[in-house]
């Protein structure tokens, strides 16, 4: 479990730096950056885009992180899908002792709990999602997005 953890802490830090390499030299913009020659306004507020991992998921639990690296001081809300349906919306402020060394403050946790609706023995599918995006968080090598549980 530490290596996941520390895997989706690499996972963020090579966005960041391919974000950057990005910037430098093209036209081209980082996703969720305004490009100032494309856009209307080049005044117009740049927004930084969402980074995080979906690090855990069982029949009673779904957690990881997410940060907006432009706004860290900003909890991002968070929304949980089952079956393309919104369930549930909250901060993204729990404190991942596993981030407060590389990103930011570290509150950038999440953990929803999965209905009991859903544990009917049948397949669902599980997205999460910054609220306001379309940035969809991303689940880790060995956490699946598909599920299948019994009831209690």
């Amino acid at each position: 479990m530490k290596h996941l953890k520390r895997f989706s802490i690499l996972i963020a830090l090579v966005n960041i730096l391919m974000t950057a390499c990005t910037q430098g030299g093209s036209n081209s913009s980082a996703p969720g950056q305004n490009n100032p020659s494309s856009s209307p306004s080049s005044s117009a507020k740049a927004k930084s885009p969402y980074y995080g991992a979906v690090d855990k998921r069982d029949c009673d639990t779904v957690a990881g992180w997410v940060t907006d690296f432009g706004k860290p001081e900003v909890s991002v809300n968070v929304e949980l899908y089952v079956d393309n349906k919104l369930i549930e919306t909250i901060p993204a402020q729990n404190l991942r002792p596993d981030l407060v060394k590389s990103v930011g403050t570290g509150r950038y946790g999440f953990s929803f709990n999965i209905p009991s609706a859903y544990k009917d023995g049948r397949p669902h599918t599980i997205k999460i999602g910054a609220a306001g995006s379309e940035y969809q968080v991303p689940f880790l090598d060995g956490v699946f997005a598909s599920f299948e549980c019994k009831p209690a």
